[in-house]
């Protein structure tokens, strides 16, 4: 195959690309030069592990959402900037969803009108002291425990349990 180029967005997702698709996303990601076609091969041997990328190997959107990862999950197409796309399984798409435009998005915002918001802040203003205990002992307005929600090392918050069952699929809460 073609060689390709490694492009990052800050710490968050890297995705092999195609020359001409990493001239195009230059503005959003930072690129470097081609991986050659051993290191590729390489990249394919650890599909099966947690940086799974089953789906980022797969280059044409129609292709997307008929394949799926190491683990059945479907694979996502998400865009950015309306200039660049790319197939990625369901949590590198949560985290390109943050810059860009997933197609499963559309399918959680119908969801997320169903039920509505909770626009509780007793337990939101909690995080405010950054620490667990201090949250995990804290009460909702109708006096439920609050949940402290991280993601992954990067920041955590304290909600009620309304909102952490909102923002389940995004960040691990912990109940008291």
């Amino acid at each position: 195959g073609s060689a390709c180029e490694w492009c990052s967005y800050e710490s968050y997702f890297s995705v092999c690309l195609s020359a001409s698709q990493a001239s195009q996303v230059e503005s959003l990601l930072s690129c470097e030069p081609a991986i050659t076609a051993a290191a590729t091969s390489t990249t394919a041997s650890v599909a099966a592990g947690p940086l799974d990328s089953t789906c980022v190997m797969v280059t044409e959107e129609e292709l997307c959402s008929e394949t799926a990862d190491t683990e059945g999950d479907p694979c996502v197409w998400c865009e950015a900037g309306g200039v660049f796309g790319a197939c990625f399984d369901t949590s590198q798409a949560k985290i390109v969803s943050k810059i860009g435009k997933c197609d499963f998005q559309e399918q959680e915002e119908e969801n997320a009108l169903e039920e509505p918001l909770s626009y509780d802040i007793d337990c939101l203003k909690l995080t405010l002291d950054m620490d667990e205990a201090t949250c995990l002992g804290g009460t909702d307005e109708y006096g439920s425990a609050c949940e402290w929600c991280s993601y992954e090392s990067y920041f955590s918050v304290c909600l009620s349990a309304s909102q952490a069952s909102q923002v389940e699929s995004l960040l691990s809460c912990e109940p008291a």
